[in-house]
């Protein structure tokens, strides 16, 4: 008798097992997709830091009949980590949320915003390349270094970043347009090599599951040492826009137009490396 009651007991505590093994499983933060669960909170509260009781507030609240997405569980089980529709996330316990299944439109807006929450995010950006322009520019080349002034985004929502840069770009210079002589001939000056500080601010929107396409719009000026002008040196405006992509989360690849605005208009394109940290 005590070997059967044993043997049920055994079994009873395998499928026990199974079952917390299953749930872990399809409720595991490293498996998102899987989950596709919802839960309604039963009351107003702020979700924790951490699965513990003594975890602190995270500072983000739900509030009742409010629905958020199930991202996974702790170990034992007892609490769930979740995310709004607002992005941010948090965890609270079971005794707080009745869980229902996803519908598929719900599921891909949380998709969504969960791998906006997750993107790739860095202070500092620095650009490398070469840059090309008409008279006088020329083919050049170029550093900048890009401080992220906000790094989550103005809207703090990870859609976009605004950087206030700084470098120095080095032209080879182009011939000019013909100059005429005293005596009513034509001649063309060598070209001459000079160089220019920009000081500007980059506006990128971020477009992508994971942020990877960057765009936006360049303005500020420029300080620039050209022996063409009439002047040895001048500070014109500057703008244009920058294109960045990263097919990885470290380096990747950015297009640059820029528009120097004084009496005469100059018109250059650089193509760079990317490296963000």
């Amino acid at each position: 008798m005590d070997h059967i009651l044993r043997s049920q007991f055994n079994h009873i505590l395998g499928t026990g097992r199974f079952f917390v093994f299953l749930l872990v499983f399809v409720l595991s933060p490293s498996v998102y997709a899987l989950s596709e669960l919802n839960a309604k909170v039963r009351d107003n509260l702020y979700l924790r830091s951490s699965p513990a009781e003594d975890a602190e507030s995270n500072g983000v609240q739900v509030v009742t009949d409010e629905t958020v997405f199930v991202l996974g569980t702790s170990v034992e089980g007892s609490w769930i980590q979740v995310l709004k529709k607002s992005g941010e996330t948090g965890w609270l316990t079971l005794n707080f949320v009745d869980l229902f299944r996803v519908d598929r439109a719900d599921y891909d807006e949380y998709y969504y915003q969960l791998m906006r929450e997750r993107r790739y995010n860095t202070r500092w950006a620095w650009n490398l390349g070469l840059s090309y322009g008409p008279t006088p520019m020329g083919i050049g080349a170029e550093t900048t270094l890009h401080l992220n002034l906000a790094k989550r985004g103005v809207f703090d929502s990870n859609v976009d970043q605004l950087e206030l840069a700084s470098g120095i770009r080095y032209h080879l210079g182009a011939d000019p347009k013909p100059a005429l002589r005293s005596d009513g001939t034509l001649f063309n000056k060598p070209a001459e090599a000079f160089w220019e500080i920009p000081v500007f601010f980059v506006w990128l929107f971020r477009m992508g599951y994971r942020g990877e396409l960057m765009i936006g719009p360049r303005f500020g000026f420029s300080v620039l040492k050209d022996s063409y002008n009439r002047f040895p040196t001048s500070v014109p405006g500057l703008t244009g826009f920058e294109l960045r992509y990263f097919p990885v989360d470290t380096v990747g690849l950015s297009w640059n137009t820029w528009i120097q605005m004084r009496s005469v208009v100059y018109y250059q394109t650089s193509f760079d490396l990317s490296f963000r940290f």
